[in-house]
């Protein structure tokens, strides 16, 4: 699978992922504040990074992480999922 193909696949599955976040939540997690739009930037960023760290943590073991445990596919990810809510939640 090559770089541009697990981008497209892991910005779908974030955004399906947001689709069934959206169903099973409808309403906005926090309250709207002076900083709206935050999340759009913090989500994805901080989810970069967890993902990142899991996937340091599978390599010092000597295993071989998957794609998603790095912070460019695990930001993808998070920034489908956060446009998706973004756009049918507010």
């Amino acid at each position: 699978m090559g770089p541009l193909f697990a981008v497209v696949t892991f910005a779908l599955l974030g955004a399906g992922f947001g689709e069934l976040s959206v169903l099973a939540h409808p309403h906005p997690v926090f309250h709207a504040t002076r900083f709206h739009g935050i999340s759009l930037l913090l989500s994805p960023f901080i989810t970069g990074l967890m993902m990142s760290w899991v996937g340091r943590g599978h390599r010092r073991r000597g295993q071989e992480p998957m794609r998603i445990e790095s912070f460019s596919y695990g930001f993808t990810f998070a920034l489908a999922m956060v446009l998706v809510r973004l756009a049918f939640v507010n």
